[in-house]
């Protein structure tokens, strides 16, 4: 990839908050080892070669899913455990959009109310939701 096509993809993934690590071996983006990112509900990034395909295997604007997208399938960020994507809680932040399991949401101490929109520790205190500054 030449500098302004990595520009641009750094760029694109910046604009549409996905991860700036690889999902699978979170490895960062390197010179030869660009990520590629999904345009599925997971937001996630991954080195091409993490997902057994080609950097070119994916032209520049073509829409791709993950495997994990492709099966309707979300890790939770706490256990790393897949599950379908209707049992997961996602951040309720459109720029986030991380998932997780409910039942690990209250043994790691979060203030997590199934009729309220939730939000991750990122954005908010995970012991009593208040907006994070």
């Amino acid at each position: 990839l030449t500098e302004e096509e990595k520009a641009a993809r750094a760029e694109l993934r910046a604009v549409q908050f996905h991860d700036s690590y690889c999902a699978h071996c979170f490895g960062w983006e390197e010179d030869d080892r660009q990520l590629i990112c999904c345009d599925g509900d997971c937001r996630q990034s991954f080195h091409a070669s993490c997902v057994n395909m080609e950097e070119d295997d994916i032209a520049n604007g073509e829409k791709w899913l993950c495997p994990g997208c492709t099966a309707g399938v979300l890790k939770c960020l706490i256990c790393h455990c897949p599950s379908p994507a209707a049992e997961m809680v996602r951040c309720g932040m459109n720029s986030c959009k991380k998932t997780f399991h409910a039942q690990c949401l209250v043994q790691e101490g979060y203030a997590y109310e199934t009729d309220k929109a939730f939000r991750c520790s990122q954005h908010a205190c995970r012991a009593c939701s208040r907006e994070a500054n």
